[in-house]
């Protein structure tokens, strides 16, 4: 019997395990027990707050009492000093939350409890800058993209923030004597790594502060680029305005539109060929540009394209869920290399990663956007465990493959749907619905070829 067999199988590992638990100290396991008590505990005390509705009262209390005084005061405050001077009351919270962290690192100076947890400060600012954007970000991906907010494109700023730093902190490393003087610079130290983790908080807040750095960032690096690219040989502006202008006039709009595409593809794979032929050092500098800085330019065009058309707001939508697919696929296989350093280790690893990379932004592949597709069934059965997200079966990622037309699709048709089989089964409860009609009128088996 297979379940013999599985259990006969598994019966080692059960026995070692087993021995480990039992081998460990006294105090450890009393934690242990301690931990697994406290977490029942819990659970059942959000099940019952949940039927009384506790924590619902309790929201609707404080909102009227604490919330809404509180930000009527606030209000009048601000209004009364943007009067005064528009920029005091645009910088009046990030002014408010760097003196919220002075006092806690004053508080945690006089405590002495700096060693302590410095540790704690380093790991924070990891989780704040990395695996949080990454699950929020995911969660955003639920909508279209075009409703209010424009949460999608805070996060795509964000990751155009955190591809930067990681950008410049590799062409540091590559540089020999550069790579050195970072490393004098450590970011963990006792007073370092409560303001890195200050800065990290400071990022996911509600305000728009992320709109702020990114403005000094993004028109930079755009206008660098587009310099490099002017210094760059390349064939004269007039004669590619013509020869554009007769290949939209002969080609209908969907043949000029992929024979746009096909133009872009051939110079990414142009360049990557051209790069994997290149020495290693040169190679891995190629690998940040193909993984980092080619994406960041793209991100940036996405995000200064105009909505002022219902169509160019949708299209505008789809580029950035497609920007952001990326982002996360490239942030969770950084994570994963991280924890598998052999990796880098093996034959042609850097031109593996720069493959990769190229495969995931070609639009013909649509590799990051199916990827992410396949990738999120775990996130939303996590989402209906804890009561959010979508409980119809829909996707959690709302992106499909690109259209051949994008600038025409509407919301919904950016939704990933299946289509239903030819030869769909209708099972007997949907045929007995009350009032479907007579037997004759319902739906019966489509008949094969």
């Amino acid at each position: 019997c297979g379940a013999q067999k599985f259990a006969h199988a598994v019966r080692p590992y059960a026995r070692r395990a087993a021995v480990a638990f039992a081998a460990q100290p006294r105090e450890v396991l009393l934690m242990e027990l301690g931990v697994l008590m406290l977490t029942l505990l819990v659970w059942r005390l959000r099940i019952v707050l949940r039927r009384r509705r506790y924590v619902a009262r309790l929201r609707q209390w404080a909102s009227a009492r604490i919330s809404r005084p509180v930000a009527t005061r606030y209000m009048r405050f601000k209004d009364g000093v943007r009067r005064r001077s528009r920029v005091v009351a645009r910088a009046l919270p990030h002014i408010g939350f760097a003196l919220m962290c002075f006092v806690a690192l004053r508080a945690q100076r006089a405590l002495g409890l700096e060693s302590l947890l410095q540790p704690v400060w380093s790991s924070l600012s990891w989780f704040l800058l990395t695996p949080l954007p990454w699950v929020r970000t995911l969660l955003t991906l639920r909508s279209d993209g075009t409703g209010e907010g424009n949460v999608q494109r805070d996060w795509l700023r964000f990751w155009v923030l955190w591809a930067t730093c990681h950008l410049a902190a590799g062409v540091l490393a590559a540089i020999p004597f550069a790579s050195r003087l970072v490393q004098r610079v450590p970011l963990d130290t006792p007073a370092r790594a409560p303001l890195v983790a200050c800065a990290a908080a400071w990022v996911h807040l509600p305000h728009d502060g992320l709109e702020l750095c990114y403005g000094v960032v993004g028109p930079a690096l755009a206008f660098r680029a587009q310099r490099l690219s002017d210094a760059v040989p390349s064939l004269p502006a007039r004669l590619l305005d013509t020869l554009a202008m007769v290949l939209r006039m002969l080609t209908p709009s969907g043949v000029y539109t992929a024979l746009m595409q096909a133009a872009q593809e051939g110079y990414l794979l142009l360049g990557v060929m051209t790069c994997m032929l290149t020495p290693y050092p040169l190679t891995g500098l190629a690998l940040l540009y193909w993984s980092l800085g080619y994406p960041i330019l793209k991100s940036i065009e996405v995000l200064e394209m105009p909505a002022t058309s219902p169509d160019m707001a949708v299209q505008a939508a789809y580029s950035s869920q497609v920007q952001l697919c990326y982002w996360l696929l490239h942030c969770a296989l950084a994570a994963v290399i991280d924890q598998l350093p052999w990796v880098l280790w093996l034959p042609f690893s850097t031109h593996a990663r720069m493959l990769i990379a190229v495969w995931l932004q070609l639009p013909y592949f649509r590799a990051a956007t199916m990827l992410l597709l396949q990738l999120t069934h775990f996130g939303r059965a996590l989402l209906r465990m804890t009561g959010g997200g979508p409980h119809d079966g829909t996707p959690l990622v709302t992106v499909s493959g690109a259209p051949a037309t994008p600038t025409h699709a509407s919301p919904s048709a950016l939704r990933h749907t299946r289509s239903p089989r030819a030869n769909a089964i209708y099972s007997k409860r949907l045929q007995q619905q009350p009032g479907s009609g007579t037997p004759d009128t319902q739906l019966q088996r489509p008949h094969q070829d």
